[in-house]
C-alpha cells in the first residue's frame, strides 16, 4: 500500500494529505483527480476538496476546438499543431471536468458531514450556472470519452442529478433560494434532458439500473431531482410553463415515465441482483421504491389540471400496474411480504390521485374513469389478490381501502365491471363471489360487494333494455321497440309516445321542466360531467339487479307496511336496508322544514315524481308482485339515488326516478341567523350529507 494513501486511511481523524490534493487540482490525468475522491469519507473530509472540483469545472476550461479554414482546403504546418494541441486539452479537461461534475460532486456531498453540510452547498452554489453549463456541454459534444464502461460515463446523467438533488436539500434553503431563481431555467431543463435520456447500455431503456450500484437502491437521482423542482414553486412553474408550451415534449416526458415502468416490468430479480450487495428481498424493495419515485412526479405533474387531464389520457398507468403485478409475481410470500407492501401504498397513492382529479371538472372524471379502466386491464385485480393474501396488516388495509374505491367504478361504466368480472372468475372460478377463501381480516364483506357489483354490472347488455317511459300511469300498450321520446327542452325524461308525453306535461312535468332544464344546461358550463339517458338507463338495470341479489322473502312489507329496499353502493357494507315510505321521505332531498324562518334544504326538481311513485306503491296490493327499491352512485361530484320500480317475479324494470343530492343555494355566513350547512361526510357513509339549520338546531341524516 503507498505510503500516502495509508496516512490518508489510517485513524478516524486523519485528513486526505495535502500533496494529493494539490496534485488533483494541477494535473488532468484522471488517476490524480480521481484519487482524493476515493479517499473520501466524513473522517477525511475536507472542503479544499471542493476548490478543486471547481477549478476543473472552471468555464474557462471548457473549450471547442475549431477547424482553421486552411486546414480544411490543404495541410498548414503552422496551424496543425495548434489544432490539435486544443484537441488534447479538450480530451484532457473534459475528462477532468467530466470526473468532478459526476463523480466528485455527488460524492462531496454524499460523504460531508453534517455540521458541514451548510458550509459545503453554500460554497457549491454560487458556481451553478458553470456547473450546469458543463452538463449540458457533456450531453451535446462528441469530445471522446466514451468508455461505457467507466462508472462516470459522458452521457450518463445520474451523478450529475445525484449532486444537484443533494445541493437543494439543505436545512437552511434561503440560503440557497436566490440561486435558484438565477439558474431556474437551465435546472429545469437540465433535468428534463436527464429525464429524457436512454441508456445504450441496456439497449436504450432509462438510466436506473447502475445508478442503484452507488446510490440508495430504488432511489434513482434522476427521479429525485425531478420531486426536489417540483416541490418549489419558482422550479415548479418553470417546469409546468416548458412543458405547457411544448405538447410534443410533455408527451416524451409522459412516454418516458411510461418507459421506465415497462423496462421494469421486464427485469428479473437475478438482472437487479447483479446492481445490489444485498439479497434478492433488496431487489424486490428497490423495485418498488423505484415505481413509487416515478408515481410520485407523476402525481406532481397533475397538480396542474392541464397536465392532469393529458396525463389522464396515457397508458402510464397501465403499465405501472403491470410492472407491479410482474413483480408481486416474482416476490416470494416468505421473504418479501414486508418489502411488498410499497407496492400497495402506491397503488393507494394512484387512487387518492383518481379520486381528487375526478371532482375537479368533467374532463378530469372521465379521464379518471379511463384510467381506472387501463389499470384494470394492467392487472389491478391481481394486485388487490395479493394483497388480501398478505400476511402483513397495513398491506390488507390499504387494499380493503382500494376495494372500495374501484367498486364505485363498477357503478359508472359497464366495461370496467365486465373486466373485473372476467378476471374475477378467473381467479376464482364461478364461485368467485364467496370470499371464504380469504383471511379472515374484516375484508370479507368488502370482497362480496365487489364481486356481486362487478357481477350485476359485467352483465349488463344496452340491447337487452327496453325503451322506458316516465309517464307514471302509462298504460304499457303504447310502448314500441324503438327509442324513446327525450323531452326536448330538459332532456332528463324519456317517454313511449306522444301521448305519454302530453299526459305527464299535465301532471308532472310542467312544474320539473323549467328547474331540470338549468340542470342541463349549467353543468357543461360548471364543468359538471353530463348524466346521459344511456347512464341513467344503466343505472336503473344495475338497480334491478342489485335488488335481484339482495332480495329476501318478506323484506317488501315491514309490519304490513309497503316499504322500500334501500341498497348502499357507496360506503362498504353489503347488507341492504328496508325503510316504510314515511321514513324514506325523510332520508332524500323531497322534503325539509325549519321550526324557524331559515331556509329549506334543497328539495330535488324531481321529488313530486318520487311522491307520486311512492303514493301509487302504496296503494298497490302486495299481491301485486310490484316492489321499489333504490340504490345510490357517485357521479361526478353529484350522488345519485336511482329509485326503480319493477317487477318481483321477473325483475322488469317498469320505472325509474334519478334524483341528484346537491346544493343548489348560496348560503350565506356562518353565525347567521339564517345560514344553512351542507357538508359530505367521507369515510364509511361516503357520499351522506348532514344537515343542520344554525338557528333552530333541526337536523337530518
Amino acid at each position: 500500500m503507498p505510503s500516502a494513501l495509508r496516512s490518508a486511511t489510517s485513524g478516524s481523524r486523519t485528513r486526505i494529505p495535502q500533496h494529493i490534493l494539490v496534485r488533483a487540482r494541477e494535473n488532468t490525468d484522471v488517476a490524480s483527480v480521481e484519487k482524493p475522491f476515493q479517499l473520501l469519507k466524513p473522517e477525511t473530509y475536507t472542503l479544499s476538496l471542493i476548490d478543486v472540483a471547481l477549478h476543473h469545472l472552471d468555464p474557462a476550461r471548457r473549450i471547442i476546438p475549431t477547424v482553421p479554414d486552411s486546414l480544411l482546403r490543404h495541410r498548414n504546418p503552422l496551424q496543425e499543431p495548434r489544432y490539435l494541441e486544443e484537441l488534447r486539452l479538450q480530451d484532457e479537461w473534459a475528462r477532468a471536468a467530466l470526473l468532478c461534475g459526476s463523480v466528485g460532486l455527488s460524492a462531496l456531498l454524499k460523504h460531508c458531514a453534517d455540521n458541514l453540510r451548510q458550509q459545503a452547498t453554500e460554497r457549491i452554489a454560487p458556481h451553478l450556472d458553470d456547473i450546469l453549463s458543463w452538463y449540458e456541454y457533456f450531453g451535446t459534444s462528441s469530445f471522446l470519452v466514451q468508455n461505457a464502461e467507466e462508472h462516470y460515463y459522458v452521457g450518463d446523467p445520474t451523478r450529475p442529478c445525484e449532486a444537484l438533488w443533494r445541493i437543494f436539500t439543505v436545512d437552511d434553503w434561503s440560503s440557497l433560494k436566490e440561486h435558484l431563481m438565477l439558474y431556474v431555467d437551465k435546472l429545469v431543463d437540465y433535468a428534463i434532458s436527464a429525464w429524457l435520456a436512454k441508456d445504450p447500455r441496456v439497449d436504450y431503456g432509462p438510466f436506473l439500473l447502475k445508478s442503484w450500484s452507488y446510490s440508495s437502491a430504488g432511489q434513482g437521482p434522476i427521479e429525485q431531482l425531478m420531486k426536489i423542482l417540483l416541490s418549489h414553486d419558482e422550479s415548479r412553474q418553470r417546469l409546468y410553463d416548458v412543458l405547457l408550451g411544448s405538447p410534443t415534449l410533455l408527451a416524451r416526458m409522459l412516454d418516458s415515465a411510461t418507459l421506465r415502468c415497462k423496462y421494469i416490468s421486464g427485469l428479473t430479480k437475478s438482472e437487479v441482483k447483479e446492481y445490489l450487495a444485498d439479497d434478492a428481498s433488496a431487489a424486490v424493495e428497490a423495485v418498488f421504491k423505484c415505481l413509487d419515485q416515478v408515481m410520485i412526479v407523476v402525481i406532481k405533474l397533475c397538480d396542474h389540471p392541464v397536465l392532469a387531464k393529458d396525463i389522464l389520457k396515457t397508458d402510464f398507468f397501465q403499465y405501472l400496474t403491470e410492472a407491479i403485478v410482474s413483480w408481486l409475481n416474482q416476490s416470494d410470500v416468505e421473504r418479501d411480504d414486508k418489502v411488498s407492501v410499497q407496492a400497495f401504498e402506491t397503488m393507494a397513492r394512484v387512487q387518492a390521485l383518481i379520486v381528487t382529479e375526478r371532482e375537479k371538472s368533467s374532463a378530469h372524471w372521465k379521464g379518471c374513469s379511463r384510467t381506472i379502466d387501463m389499470m384494470v386491464r394492467g392487472g389491478y385485480m391481481d394486485i388487490l389478490y395479493h394483497g388480501l393474501h398478505s400476511r402483513i396488516w397495513r398491506a390488507r388495509e390499504v387494499t380493503v381501502q382500494l376495494l372500495q374505491v374501484l367498486r364505485s367504478e363498477c357503478d359508472g361504466k359497464p366495461s370496467i365491471a365486465r373486466k373485473l368480472l372476467e378476471r374475477l372468475k378467473f381467479l376464482r372460478g364461478d364461485n368467485f363471489a364467496d370470499p371464504h377463501f380469504l383471511p379472515d381480516c374484516g375484508s370479507h364483506e368488502y370482497w362480496a360487494a365487489l364481486a356481486t357489483q362487478a357481477a350485476a354490472g359485467g352483465l349488463y347488455d344496452k340491447e337487452e333494455i327496453l325503451p322506458l317511459c316516465d309517464n307514471l300511469s302509462c298504460p304499457g300498450d303504447r310502448r314500441q321497440f324503438e327509442a324513446s321520446r327525450v323531452c326536448s327542452g330538459c332532456h332528463s325524461l324519456v317517454y313511449c309516445s306522444p301521448e305519454c308525453q302530453r299526459d305527464d306535461w299535465k301532471a308532472l312535468h310542467r312544474q320539473e321542466c323549467a328547474k331540470a332544464r338549468r340542470h342541463f344546461y349549467q353543468d357543461p358550463l360548471a364543468d359538471i360531467p353530463q348524466y346521459t339517458q344511456s347512464m341513467r338507463l344503466f343505472h336503473a338495470e344495475l338497480t334491478v339487479r342489485r335488488a335481484r341479489v339482495a332480495s329476501e322473502p318478506g323484506w317488501q312489507t315491514t309490519a304490513g307496511v309497503p316499504a322500500i329496499l334501500e341498497i348502499d353502493s357507496l360506503n362498504g357494507k353489503s347488507e341492504p336496508s328496508v325503510h316504510i315510505i314515511s321514513d324514506y321521505i325523510l332520508l332524500r332531498p323531497l322534503e325539509f322544514t325549519h321550526s324557524c324562518s331559515g331556509p329549506d334544504r334543497p328539495v330535488s326538481y324531481f321529488a313530486e315524481r318520487v311522491k307520486a311513485l311512492l303514493r301509487s306503491h302504496d296503494a298497490e296490493p302486495a299481491e301485486a308482485g310490484i316492489r321499489i327499491a333504490e340504490c345510490n352512485y357517485l357521479f361526478g361530484p353529484n350522488v345519485i339515488y336511482m329509485l326503480v320500480k319493477y317487477q318481483e317475479e321477473s325483475f322488469k324494470l317498469l320505472y325509474t326516478v334519478a334524483m341528484f343530492e346537491s346544493v343548489e343555494h348560496t348560503p350565506k355566513q356562518p353565525g347567521d341567523d339564517d345560514y344553512v350547512e351542507w357538508k359530505r361526510d367521507v369515510g364509511d357513509d361516503y357520499g351522506d350529507y348532514h344537515t343542520q339549520c344554525h338557528a333552530c338546531n333541526q337536523s337530518i341524516h
